[in-house]
């Protein structure tokens, strides 16, 4: 009897099947954790519709995409300097005491290392560790919010 019920625990549910808003929601995700193309996206998107269904009245619309990575780079480019002000790094960093380009080049790839290991793009990296100080970080997420 025992084993009975573990092979009932062992079994996953079946994922709901998706309707518009958590369509948009995947598509939005998917975009602000990858740096991805408009057609990843909706190759990603017609994958999750295959594997849970849809219930939505109207056929699903898998070409939200371009609004998604709209809405996405705005919420890659907020979390990047999010991460880099509280780590301090680029315009955020402390006043380094080395003024000798080598320490800060150095210091340039530590601080790109660091953020592309929490998974920020390549480009969304290079933008706000290129800002000369807080205020034109700040101004970066600013620029694309409006």
């Amino acid at each position: 009897m025992g084993e009975a019920r573990q092979d009932d625990r062992r079994q996953k549910r079946a994922p709901r099947p998706l309707d518009a808003a958590r369509l948009d929601e995947l598509a939005l995700q998917y975009a602000a954790r990858y740096a991805t193309t408009a057609a990843k996206l909706q190759r990603h998107l017609q994958r999750k519709l295959k594997e849970r269904g849809w219930t939505g009245d109207a056929p699903p619309d898998a070409d939200t995409s371009a609004e998604s990575l709209d809405q996405a780079g705005a919420v890659a480019l907020a979390t990047a300097v999010a991460f880099a002000r509280r780590k301090r790094l680029g315009p955020f960093a402390r006043e380094a005491t080395a003024t000798d380009p080598a320490s800060r080049q150095k210091a340039a790839q530590k601080a790109m290392a660091a953020m592309l290991r929490a998974g920020h793009g390549l480009d969304v990296a290079r933008r706000v560790l290129a800002a000369p100080d807080p205020a034109a970080a700040e101004a970066l997420v600013d620029d694309i919010s409006e």
